[in-house]
């Protein structure tokens, strides 16, 4: 490979890592807009759900396990506990019920019902 074509694949390398970060970012924006727009407007949430998801499919990244729960993986609405959704703990899951299209999301849990609570109050004051 001559020297042209190393920078031009360093550059690539760089504009990818580039935009990834960026994509990382818009996606953390934009569950901040949907969690505040959530009482004006459900479905503006919903919308913005779907705007992050989409950005993540065309970057190429995953959406952070932390945003992952705040949706619903059938119906991509955006769930908060006690609006929209039921949340279940059980020994070694966590079970979110969609009240618009009554499905379950589990998530497998190590540590037990203490762990599961101890996260869900730190995830509350954030």
């Amino acid at each position: 490979m001559g020297k042209k074509n190393m920078r031009k694949k360093n550059k690539s390398i760089l504009a990818k890592k580039q935009a990834k970060s960026i994509a990382a970012e818009s996606i953390r924006n934009l569950f901040s807009e949907a969690r505040k727009s959530f009482e004006i407007s459900p479905q503006l949430s919903d919308r913005n759900v779907n705007s992050a998801r989409r950005i993540a499919m065309k970057a190429g990244i995953r959406i952070p396990s932390v945003y992952r729960r705040q949706f619903c993986r059938y119906c991509y609405a955006y769930l908060l506990p006690g609006k929209n959704c039921r949340v279940r703990t059980n020994k070694k899951t966590i079970s979110y019920f969609c009240t618009r299209c009554r499905r379950y999301n589990r998530i497998s849990y190590k540590g037990g019902r203490e762990k599961i609570r101890e996260r869900q109050t730190k995830s509350k004051i954030i």
